[in-house]
């Protein structure tokens, strides 16, 4: 996902629960820019939430996880998230079926097919005609 955003011009920010490097389950290792103490999703045009279940788990139990997920979808912006980030968007009490800008990543498709509609949404800025 990284390198698609890369590609299509986006820069991407990690903001996770300290900062440091974290490590995906593939071996990859990336950077944390920003805390969920520190960063606001305000200040961020989308939000992408990784998948890997055990993150995920760690998330939902963080209360400031799930406001940093609400904000974002409250002020209309692209969501996207992994397969098991679903969960998240849950915790927050989003619904996604069918949402304009949410884009839940579906492990039976090529990561290029949902990582392309994710680029598209982040690309329409706002989401305006989602219900919040």
């Amino acid at each position: 996902m990284m390198e698609m955003l890369k590609m299509s011009g986006i820069t991407a920010e990690i903001v996770s629960k300290q900062l440091g490097v974290i490590k995906g389950e593939d071996g990859t290792e990336l950077e944390v820019q920003h805390t969920l103490l520190t960063a606001s999703s305000v200040l961020f045009d989308a939000l992408y939430v990784a998948g890997g279940q055990e993150s995920v788990d760690s998330l939902k139990q963080k209360k400031e996880a799930v406001y940093f997920v609400d904000e974002a979808f409250s002020h209309f912006k692209t969501v996207g998230a992994g397969k098991e980030a679903a969960e998240l968007l849950t915790a927050a009490g989003i619904g996604y079926e069918g949402v304009p800008g949410i884009v839940v990543f579906d492990s039976g498709k090529e990561v290029t097919v949902d990582g392309q509609e994710f680029i598209k949404a982040i690309a329409e800025h706002r989401h305006w005609n989602r219900m919040v």
